[in-house]
C-alpha cells in the first residue's frame, strides 16, 4: 500500500505463512490506488461496497471501471479470518453453492454475508469489517494497519460484545485507528 498498489485478490490461497510472517502472493490482479479498473478479482472476500457496485453494473448493463481502496484489502483479509473461524465455516459452503445457481452472483454473495454476519453482530471481527466498510474511502495505510495489527496481535476477533459496546464501537476503532 505504501507504494500505491492494492492487491485486490486477498483470499486464503494467496496468503502464505512462513516463519511467523504473512506474505501475499499472486499480484496479477493488483491495481494502482485510486486508478479506475475493471474488477476481475476475488468475489468471495470482496467488500460489500465492491459487490454493490458490481450489482449496480449488472442492473445498468454496464461493465465499467471501478476504484478499489486499501481498505478493500483489509476487509478481504478479515473476511479470510472470518471464513476460517467456526462461525464462518458455513459461509464458505453457502458461497461455493451460490456459484452453482443462476442469476447475479454478486447479489447472492452480498446476501450471504449480510445474513450470516448480521447474525454475528456481537463479534468484534464483524464490527471491525463493518467499520472498515463504513470508512473504506478515508482510511490511510497507517490507520488500516493499526486496526488489522491490533485485531490479530490481540486475537480480538474472538471477542464477544454486549449491546453498549456495539453502540460505542466507532470510538473504540477510532482510538486504534489513530494509535491512541
Amino acid at each position: 500500500h505504501k507504494i500505491g498498489i492494492i492487491h485486490c485478490d486477498i483470499r486464503l490461497e494467496n496468503i502464505v505463512l512462513h516463519n511467523d510472517n504473512v506474505y501475499l502472493i499472486d499480484w496479477a490482479s493488483s491495481m494502482k490506488k485510486l486508478e479506475p479498473s475493471l474488477y476481475r478479482r476475488c468475489l468471495t472476500t470482496a467488500s460489500s461496497s465492491i459487490l454493490q457496485e458490481l450489482i449496480d453494473h449488472v442492473m445498468q448493463r454496464i461493465n465499467g471501471p471501478m476504484i478499489c481502496y486499501i481498505s478493500d484489502d483489509g476487509i478481504a483479509f478479515l473476511k479470510c479470518i472470518f471464513l476460517q473461524l467456526e462461525f464462518g465455516l458455513d459461509v464458505n459452503k453457502c458461497i461455493h453453492d451460490a456459484f452453482k445457481q443462476p442469476g447475479c452472483i454478486y447479489s447472492r454473495i452480498s446476501s450471504i454475508y449480510e445474513i450470516k454476519m448480521g447474525k454475528l453482530v456481537h463479534k468484534l471481527l464483524v464490527q471491525c469489517i463493518y467499520y472498515l466498510e463504513k470508512y473504506r474511502q478515508s482510511l490511510s495505510e497507517k490507520e488500516l494497519n493499526n486496526i488489522i495489527v491490533h485485531m490479530i496481535e490481540n486475537e480480538n476477533y474472538l471477542i464477544e460484545l454486549n449491546e453498549s459496546e456495539i453502540l460505542t464501537i466507532d470510538t473504540y476503532f477510532e482510538k486504534i485507528r489513530l494509535n491512541a
